[in-house]
């Protein structure tokens, strides 16, 4: 809380970012000049521990009135309990500030609001029932929810009946205890929360309306407006596919893949929220729906009838564009592991998790994995086991979509299931694909994939010939496969 929004302001902006004019170019390596890396680290520690300080306070004053601490307590309480004085002095003041006047002032809204009688919650509720009728054409009653207070904001909480149906017009998986984003009351964003899933998501949920003040959850990539581009509709169509529409299909894949590594970057900071480390990894929900569709129009980009790119060609794109999304999981993996070892090497605290948790929280929103790396272990400290990025998976799964995509050329995205009548023509494309050793040259020589590797693509690529097919053919396609490319 305290030091959260502090770290996203311009504040000793050559000790906390690159340059003032750039607050996402984090701190990476002790090369940058006029960068005190070890005063950056400090002061994130310091910031850490005001937030766990200040957090606990708020938190409990929202159990009786007046919902919020005295405030002269409050900076008492959180300048004792962490590094404050240690800071240098212009630092200390623009940090006081920014807490008494902006975080302080959130909370004072939301704590008025608090105070209504049962009335003006009554007339809160029939509000949000407009508001979600209006947006989502979704009828509940004042009676399907109950208004619970974060540090921040209120928040809808329902039963699963309810949430079910929330669920399923905002198209979220089962796995979704809370969503915040799609409706807006007089604290800004209203987040939904799934009631038996308890405090836990309340003050999730809460932390993620407090990123929206900060300006968080602003993605850089409009993902509707891009959607209704002329270009992108052609590619979503499958029709009239020009060669210049492929530059277009490759740039909203990156756009929504940065949508993608902003949004595990904003999970990742809500973890502080959590009282213990959470069974799960980061949230990998994420909007599959998003990357699969920008996956799919840069397929239908570059495998479009009368594309006259050659085959080496439209298969390193094929290919890249696979890696690129399993650079996303990759992110997701690392950052976790950081996270793990982090509590790990700990152990001596009275709270390893509250430790790492708080300094997640404020570590700025565009910061380096570096920054974060040398955060939670430290300086030169090398991260465990680290997960590598795979870069065989990517090779059949392209593969694989210019063998479908031959036999269906009108087909979508990564082509068509192959339907009984194609299964002997199949086979003999994808032996001919596979066995076409130049086809892939070009990107085992740039990614330097090795002959034992290439073993691994073979195993993978049968593996995927395989789920093309409906079942009762797939055992016929393997075994054939496994014949006809045995080396």
């Amino acid at each position: 809380m305290v030091g959260y929004y502090a770290l996203n302001v311009d504040i000793e902006v050559r000790t906390l970012v690159g340059q003032p004019s750039l607050p996402g170019n984090m701190v990476d390596t002790e090369k940058n000049i006029g960068i005190n890396v070890g005063q950056t680290l400090g002061t994130v520690g310091v910031l850490a521990d005001m937030l766990v300080t200040g957090r606990k306070m708020s938190l409990e004053a929202l159990k009786q009135e007046p919902y919020i601490p005295e405030p002269l307590l409050l900076a008492l309480k959180v300048r004792t309990t962490s590094g404050f004085d240690d800071l240098n002095q212009e630092l200390r003041e623009k940090l006081a500030t920014t807490t008494l006047r902006d975080i302080y002032g959130l909370m004072e809204r939301r704590a008025s609001l608090q105070k209504e009688g049962s009335d003006d919650q009554l007339l809160r509720k029939k509000r949000i029932c407009r508001a979600l009728w209006n947006d989502r054409q979704l009828d509940l009653d004042p009676g399907d929810f109950e208004i619970s207070w974060g540090m921040f904001s209120y928040l809808i909480v329902t039963k699963e009946s309810v949430f079910k149906k929330i669920r399923k017009s905002f198209g979220l998986p089962e796995t979704v205890n809370g969503v915040t984003g799609r409706i807006e009351g007089e604290l800004g964003l209203v987040p939904i929360c799934l009631r038996s899933s308890g405090r836990v998501t309340i003050e999730h949920e809460d932390l993620h309306v407090f990123q929206s003040f900060a300006g968080d959850l602003q993605l850089g990539f409009d993902f509707v407006r891009e959607t209704e581009r002329p270009e992108i509709k052609r590619l979503v169509d499958n029709r009239k596919i020009k060669p210049g529409d492929l530059e277009i299909g490759k740039n909203f894949l990156a756009g929504v893949l940065a949508n993608a590594r902003q949004e595990i970057m904003v999970e990742l900071r809500t973890y502080s929220w959590e009282k213990r480390i959470p069974v799960i990894s980061l949230d990998d929900n994420g909007n599959h729906n998003e990357v699969n569709l920008a996956s799919s129009i840069l397929n239908n980009a570059i495998f479009f009838q009368g594309n006259a790119l050659p085959d080496e060609q439209k298969l390193l794109l094929a290919y890249e564009a696979m890696l690129e999304i399993g650079k996303i999981a990759h992110l997701r993996n690392v950052l976790w592991a950081m996270v793990k070892q982090a509590v790990e090497n700990n152990r001596d605290k009275e709270n390893p998790w509250e430790w790492a948790a708080s300094r997640l929280c404020v570590i700025p929103a565009k910061s380096s994995v570096s920054l974060i790396r040398a955060v939670l272990l430290g300086r030169g400290v090398k991260l465990k086991n680290e997960p590598k990025l795979d870069y065989i998976i990517p090779l059949p799964q392209a593969l694989i979509t210019m063998v479908r995509r031959r036999i269906n050329p009108k087909s979508y995205g990564q082509g068509e299931m192959i339907q009984p009548k194609q299964i002997e023509e199949y086979i003999g494309m994808a032996v001919q694909v596979f066995k076409k050793r130049d086809l892939c040259q070009g990107i085992v020589d740039k990614y330097h994939i090795s002959g034992e590797q290439m073993m691994e693509v073979r195993k993978n690529f049968i593996r995927f010939a395989r789920i093309s097919v409906p079942e009762g053919f797939r055992g016929k396609v393997e075994k054939e496969l496994k014949r006809l490319i045995s080396n």
